[in-house]
């Protein structure tokens, strides 16, 4: 997995009925190299309009993505990473970029898969 494409600000225990975790709020991640890019800041102010082609890059760079590798994009239940993966495959062409649409929803869903819990700041 590569970048996390949302914060969540719900608690542990709301995104998932077989783990229960005391923190809150908190980010999860599939493991603790899961990188956090949210969708709202690939837009200009949060207005829905999507940044520059250039700006897009280095926001991915500044996360440790580059336009050669190729990284699983999820969010908490899919739709917010369909936005990274748009902006990562179509608008700076890593064809090799996918969704994981099951994204955190899915993942917890199984207790034998790693989940990293992170304190939000």
């Amino acid at each position: 997995f590569a970048p996390s494409t949302c914060r969540s600000k719900a608690t542990a225990t709301s995104m998932s009925r077989t783990r229960r975790f005391t923190v809150n709020p908190v980010r999860l991640r599939p493991y603790a190299g899961a990188r956090n890019l949210p969708a709202a800041s690939l837009t200009k102010s949060g207005s829905g309009a999507l940044q520059l082609a250039n700006t897009l890059g280095r926001l991915f760079e500044a996360v440790g993505v580059g336009t050669g590798d190729a990284p699983i994009l999820f969010c908490n239940t899919g739709h917010w990473a369909s936005v990274n993966w748009f902006v990562a495959s179509e608008m700076l062409g890593s064809k090799s970029s996918r969704l994981y649409d099951g994204s955190m929803a899915e993942w917890t869903r199984n207790p034998s898969n790693p989940v990293a819990v992170e304190t939000a700041n």
